[in-house]
C-alpha cells in the first residue's frame, strides 16, 4: 500500500520517523478517516429516511431527491466497508476501529432534528473542503484512495444542497428554536456552535464553481418548498 493521507497532518512537518513508519501512520490515518465516514453515513441516512415523511403528499420532487440521497448514503456505507476490507488485507494486524456505527447513530438520533441536520450539513461542508485541500492535489496518495473520495465528494456536494434546504425548512419553524438548546450543546464537540451561529443570517455557499462543475444529476436542481 502507498500513502492514504499526508502523514504530516498527524505528525507535523518536522517528523523524524523513517519513510516506512510515516507510510504506516498515513495508512492508519486514512483507514480511520474512511471508518469515521462509514460511521457518519449511518446516522445521516437514518435522519434522511425520517425526513422523507414530510414530503410524502405535498413534495414529490423533494421526496424523490431525498430517496435518492438515502440510496447514495447506503452505497457510501458499502463503499467504506470495502475500503476497510482492503486495508485489513494489506496492513499489519492489530488495528481496531472502536466506534460502533449503530451506537453512534442512536446517540445522535436521540437529539433534536435541528441539531442532527445542523451536524449533517457541517459534515457535508467540511467533506468538500478537506477533499479539495488535502486529497485532490496530492500526487503522493494512492490513486484508488483518491478516487474513492473523489466520487464520494461529487455526491456529497449535491447532498449539502439538500441538507441545507431541509435545515432551513426545519429552522423556519418557531417552535424549533426553543427546543434545540440542549441538543445543540450536547453535539457541540462536533464543532457546531460557531459554525452555525455565523451561517443563520445568510445563505450558505457550499459549492465552489469547481465543485458545481463536477456535480451532476437531478438533485443539483432540486428546490423544494418549506
Amino acid at each position: 500500500m502507498t500513502l492514504l493521507l499526508d502523514p504530516s497532518v498527524g505528525l507535523g512537518d518536522g517528523c523524524t520517523l523513517s519513510a516506512d513508519d510515516q507510510r504506516l501512520i498515513s495508512q492508519i490515518q486514512g483507514r480511520t478517516y474512511a471508518g469515521i465516514f462509514g460511521v457518519a453515513e449511518r446516522f445521516v441516512n437514518a435522519k434522511i429516511v425520517e425526513m422523507q415523511a414530510a414530503h410524502v403528499f405535498d413534495g414529490q420532487t423533494a421526496l424523490e431527491a431525498l430517496v435518492r440521497f438515502s440510496d447514495e448514503e447506503l452505497k457510501h456505507q458499502e463503499l467504506f466497508r470495502r475500503v476497510e476490507a482492503l486495508c485489513e488485507q494489506a496492513m499489519p494486524k492489530g488495528y481496531v476501529f472502536a466506534a460502533d456505527p449503530n451506537d453512534v447513530a442512536r446517540a445522535v438520533m436521540s437529539k433534536s432534528t435541528w441539531a442532527v441536520l445542523a451536524l449533517t450539513l457541517h459534515i457535508e461542508l467540511f467533506t468538500q473542503s478537506h477533499y479539495r485541500e488535502s486529497i485532490d492535489g496530492d500526487a503522493m496518495l494512492s490513486p484508488l484512495y483518491k478516487d474513492v473520495f473523489k466520487y464520494h465528494w461529487r455526491e456529497e456536494c449535491q447532498h449539502a444542497m439538500l441538507d441545507e434546504l431541509e435545515f432551513r425548512r426545519v429552522d423556519a419553524r418557531p417552535a424549533t428554536r426553543t427546543a434545540t438548546s440542549s441538543s445543540r450543546n450536547s453535539l457541540n464537540w462536533w464543532g457546531l456552535s460557531t459554525a452555525f451561529s455565523r451561517r443563520r443570517q445568510k445563505p450558505t455557499q457550499p459549492i465552489s464553481p469547481r465543485s458545481a462543475a463536477a456535480c451532476s444529476g437531478p438533485m443539483q436542481q432540486v428546490r423544494h418548498p418549506r
